[in-house]
């Protein structure tokens, strides 16, 4: 299993516990997002714990990634913000989170009855476009978030603070492009950690009225 967290001492006490409490685990411990991610690529992981708030890229950044590559792997997800809105609009069993500081007995105990389940990951859709704009805003990122589907020029959202300041389609912008790119049917989405400085506050309603808009016909 993998622990991502730039906390040593944290990341240390996780991994101690765990392996405490079940000497079979094989841990790799990352301390940021970067390190995390070339783990993934090398290693059969089982099960991720990560940080969001992490330098070079954050734990949003690691998700994003799991949700392309490893969609059924499952996430324990370490935050220092309140979770109690995320869990009432993620599916069960999609990602479980854990508000700073933690109890680290809880998290070991959940993590060992995750990994000693004989029940087989559920061919799950991954994580929606909607629900990871849910932590963007939860978490005040920075960021821009491509929009990808066949046929249609990529969209792409630029976020400050957790804010949409603008969507842009090839020559289209605005309000209605990010709402169609949203709600997009079989489309996967990438992430990039910054947004460029030219990029201007074009769209006025808040990202969270956006999201409960409802999908264009």
């Amino acid at each position: 299993m993998l622990i991502a967290d730039d906390d040593r001492v944290l990341r240390k006490m996780i991994a101690v516990a765990l392996e405490k409490a079940s000497g079979d685990l094989r841990i790799f411990e990352a301390e940021d997002g970067q390190a995390a991610i070339d783990i993934l690529e090398d290693e059969k992981i089982q099960l991720v714990i990560t940080d969001i708030n992490m330098p070079r890229l954050n734990g949003l950044m690691v998700i994003a990634y799991l949700n392309v590559f490893f969609p059924t792997l499952p996430v324990f997800v370490m935050t220092a913000y309140g979770t109690s809105r995320l869990k009432s609009k993620l599916p069960e069993d999609l990602l479980q989170f854990y508000h700073k500081p933690l109890t680290v007995p809880d998290l070991v105990s959940d993590v060992l009855t995750i990994l000693s389940s004989e029940t087989p990951p559920k061919e799950k859709a991954p994580i929606s476009l909607v629900n990871f704009l849910e932590m963007i805003i939860l978490e005040g990122q920075n960021c821009t978030i491509t929009v990808e589907a066949e046929g249609v020029d990529p969209c792409h959202l630029f976020i400050s603070r957790g804010v949409l300041l603008d969507a842009v389609m090839g020559e289209r912008r605005g309000e209605e492009v990010a709402v169609e790119a949203i709600f997009r049917k079989d489309a996967h989405f990438s992430m990039e950690k910054c947004y460029p400085d030219t990029i201007q506050k074009n769209i006025n309603r808040p990202l969270e009225e956006l999201l409960e808009a409802s999908p264009p016909t």
